[in-house]
């Protein structure tokens, strides 16, 4: 190998740990949820094993109304296929996305120093004392900020805000036509959930059409529904990965030719 070589691989060294840390943290998140599913739908049965035990009991007090309570909501929730936990599933997969991203932005800012030199850092105006004494990761989230807020990036919806974040420095580029579809509504489900507190409103059905929603009534989010959200975001990933590899000039097509494939 090259020193050239040697300098290339020691560029992108950082990527393969930082990608793996995220996924690390999605798959812990992804089996909460299935374990959390699990659980309730356990819960069904809870009053009927309540109901049996009572013989054992003696003089012992048992509410069986609580039981009974508990094991009615359980099969209601398993039924609707768990919307009250996809709602939360759907807020903390649009976060660790945003987040990601951002991340990303970062690291990408502190690791190639030649991109302090882009374009759109000519359109800002920073006062440099606030920027020398920032070091490190202080001065890559000082200075996306500042991109995003210059962009007006939290402005726009779906990969769209992702997408004008990265243009600037070299990682922006074509997104499949689904996962584009699925993370804007992903998107629009999660403000609906934070704003609106599950009730749908004009705003939703309009950007939403193929969900043939209602306004008034209240969302439900089942299991298809959200794990199509959810390989959305994977595939979002497998293609900014592709265009991280391609930018250190790796060959990534075999990564390319799979993605919007789920």
């Amino acid at each position: 190998m090259t020193i050239t070589q040697s300098q290339q691989a020691n560029r992108h060294s950082w990527f393969r740990p930082f990608m793996e840390a995220f996924f690390s943290d999605l798959e812990a998140f992804d089996k909460s949820l299935h374990f959390s599913k699990a659980g309730i739908a356990k819960l069904q049965g809870s009053a009927r094993m309540a109901q049996a035990l009572v013989p054992f009991l003696g003089n012992e007090p048992l509410n069986l109304e609580e039981a009974e309570a508990e094991s009615a909501w359980a099969k209601s929730e398993t039924a609707a296929g768990f919307p009250t936990l996809h709602a939360f599933a759907t807020i903390t997969l649009w976060a660790l996305l945003e987040s990601l991203v951002r991340e990303l932005l970062t690291t990408w800012l502190n690791r190639e120093q030649h991109l302090l030199g882009a374009k759109i850092f000519s359109k800002i105006r920073v006062p440099l004392s606030d920027v020398l004494p920032l070091q490190g990761d202080e001065r890559g989230e000082y200075l996306a900020s500042i991109v995003e807020r210059e962009l007006g990036a939290g402005l726009k919806k779906g990969v769209a805000r992702f997408e004008l974040l990265l243009e600037p420095f070299g990682l922006a580029g074509s997104v499949d036509e689904r996962t584009k579809n699925l993370i804007f509504e992903l998107a629009q489900i999660r403000n609906n959930i934070v704003h609106r507190a599950m009730i749908v409103d004009k705003q939703l059905v309009q950007c939403c059409p193929n969900l043939n929603l209602k306004a008034g009534e209240r969302l439900k989010l089942d299991q298809n529904l959200y794990r199509q959200y959810f390989l959305a975001v994977n595939d979002y990933l497998l293609t900014i990965i592709v265009r991280v590899g391609e930018y250190y000039e790796l060959d990534m097509q075999e990564t390319r030719d799979v993605l919007g494939q789920y």
